[in-house]
């Protein structure tokens, strides 16, 4: 909300003037959707910056948050001279409420800017535009038409579940499993020790790679079972 809600201007139509497409490109698309998640039940405002071409399409590239001097469910308001000098545009959220302009936006907000955009959440992850542009036609008349919001990209732009798991499958195929090489004595089903010793307390014998079939013996085990064989 705006100021007092003026009765809504009568619309001029022109043949010689066209309505814009407003092209919202990656940036500005993935900040406004943080915004929507964030404040599901708030308005806000920002400032769309950018560039328009020559057939008057704008090309949105980012967005610009100024500091808000009063928010809420219904309404927000900005704080004044934070309008960035690329400015191209304004958009502020209508959360839950549907993309619409009010009387309020028709009267105090539209007009300011090249194109006036609200947004909302449209059922599920979905967002809904409703742009509008503020313009004068030929004879000196002020109108305002109805302006085609896109985004320079389709969503999505891929599965990101599938081409992740994808992704680690290749990935993760050059991973190994490496079993320690201790140096030892190899007894199969045999051993006195009954924990692992540390690699210093292994004497030279021969190199082997653990494979769970039989047991590491130390010199000092290897000794002492057989003096147990020679005196059985």
């Amino acid at each position: 909300m705006w100021g007092k809600q003026k009765a809504q201007e009568e619309r001029i139509t022109c043949s010689l003037i066209h309505a814009p497409v407003v092209y919202i490109e990656p940036t500005p698309r993935a900040k406004i959707e943080l915004l929507m998640k964030e404040y599901t039940h708030q308005e806000w405002l920002a400032y769309l910056t950018g560039r328009i071409s020559e057939k008057d399409n704008i090309f949105v590239e980012d967005i610009s948050v100024p500091p808000h001097k009063e928010v809420s469910g219904a309404s927000a308001e900005a704080e004044p001279f934070h309008v960035p000098e690329n400015c191209v545009g304004f958009i502020h959220s209508h959360h839950s409420m549907g993309a619409f302009h009010s009387g309020t936006d028709q009267s105090y907000v539209d007009k300011n800017y090249p194109v006036s955009i609200t947004v909302a959440r449209n059922g599920g992850s979905e967002l809904a535009y409703d742009g509008v542009s503020y313009t004068r036609t030929p004879c000196g008349k002020d109108t305002t038409l109805k302006a085609t919001v896109k985004y320079v990209q389709p969503q999505p732009l891929f599965d990101s579940k599938e081409w992740l798991t994808e992704a680690k499958t290749n990935i993760d195929k050059g991973r190994k499993i490496y079993q320690p090489k201790i140096v030892g004595a190899v007894y199969p089903g045999y051993s006195m020790s009954k924990e692992l010793l540390p690699y210093a307390d292994y004497q030279d014998s021969f190199e082997y790679t653990v494979d769970g079939k039989g047991c590491v013996l130390t010199q000092k085990e290897l000794e002492e079972m057989e003096r147990q064989i020679w005196k059985d």
